[in-house]
C-alpha cells in the first residue's frame, strides 16, 4: 500500500478530530437527578418556577463545587423514599439517620441539624415534658417520616399520617388534630404560607434536634464519595454554615 502526504494529512486530521471529540465529550458536565420533597419549607420549595430553599442550596453548591448540574425531581416523601430504594434516583434529601437507613443507602453528611417540636393551637392548653403527656391527643404525622426512635416507636400514642406538612397544619388549625410533629422552621414556615400563624403555637420544650443526611442509593457508591468530598470541603471553608445562617437568621 502506498501512502501519499494527502494521505497523512487527511489521517491526521481524522484522528485529531477524534480526539477533539473524545475530549469534549470527557469533559462535558454531568446530570444527576435529585429528589426531594415538594414543599418543605424553608429547606426545599418551588419559587417562581425553580426550586430553592436552604437544603436546596447546599446541595446545588455541593454538585456545583464537582461540577454536575441537578435534575430536580420534587414529590411526595414516600415517592422520594420509593426512589431511592428502587435506585431511580441518583440522590435524595433530607433524611433522619434511622440506622436501617445507613444499612440500606449510601448516607452523606450531616450537612445540617433541625429542631423537632410540636405544635398545638393557640387556644390549647396542652403541655409536654415526656411523650406520655401526649397520651390520647391525635397527632398529626407525615406518611414515611422518621422523627425520633421513641417517638416512631411509642405505639400508645395516636398518630395520623398524611401526605405533607400542609395538610398537617390545615387540620390542626381546623381542630382535626391536636398536636402536630415537625421541623420547627418547616411547620412555621408552612402555617405562614396557609395564613394561620396566629392560630397555633409551638410547645416550648422540643422533641430533639435531628441531623440531616443526604441518601443515595447503594448501587451509587462512587457518586455519594464524589459528593461526600465535596460536601466536607465546604464544610470546612464555611461555605455550608454561611448558607445555613442566611436562610435561618432571626
Amino acid at each position: 500500500m502506498v501512502v501519499t502526504l494527502a494521505g497523512l494529512v487527511r489521517l491526521a486530521v481524522a484522528v485529531g478530530a477524534l480526539l477533539t471529540g473524545m475530549a469534549a465529550g470527557a469533559g462535558a458536565g454531568e446530570t444527576w437527578t435529585v429528589a426531594s420533597e415538594e414543599n418543605f419549607p424553608p429547606y426545599n420549595y418551588t419559587a417562581d418556577g425553580r426550586r430553592t430553599g436552604l437544603d436546596t442550596e447546599i446541595v446545588e453548591a455541593v454538585l456545583g463545587r464537582i461540577g454536575v448540574t441537578p435534575d430536580h425531581r420534587p414529590a411526595p416523601w414516600s415517592r422520594v423514599v420509593h426512589d431511592v430504594d428502587q435506585n431511580q434516583t441518583d440522590l435524595a434529601f433530607q433524611f433522619v439517620g434511622k440506622p436501617e437507613r445507613f444499612e440500606a443507602y449510601n448516607m452523606v453528611g450531616p450537612h445540617r441539624a433541625g429542631l423537632t417540636v410540636f405544635a398545638v393551637r393557640a387556644d390549647s392548653g396542652i403541655a409536654y415534658d415526656t411523650l406520655a403527656d401526649l397520651g390520647g391527643k391525635r397527632i398529626g404525622t407525615v406518611q414515611g417520616f422518621a422523627y425520633t426512635p421513641e417517638f416512631d416507636g411509642a405505639d400508645f400514642l395516636e398518630k395520623e399520617p398524611v401526605a405533607n406538612n400542609t395538610l398537617n397544619i390545615r387540620k390542626l388549625a381546623a381542630g382535626r388534630l391536636d398536636v402536630v410533629i415537625g421541623d420547627l422552621h418547616t411547620l412555621a414556615s408552612v402555617a405562614r404560607e396557609e395564613k394561620v400563624s396566629a392560630k397555633i403555637r409551638f410547645l416550648p420544650k422540643p422533641l430533639s434536634e435531628v441531623p440531616r443526611y443526604i441518601a443515595f442509593p447503594k448501587a451509587r457508591k462512587e457518586k455519594a464519595e464524589r459528593f461526600a468530598k465535596a460536601l466536607a470541603e465546604l464544610q470546612a471553608d464555611g461555605t455550608i454554615d454561611a448558607i445555613v445562617a442566611r436562610w435561618l437568621a432571626p
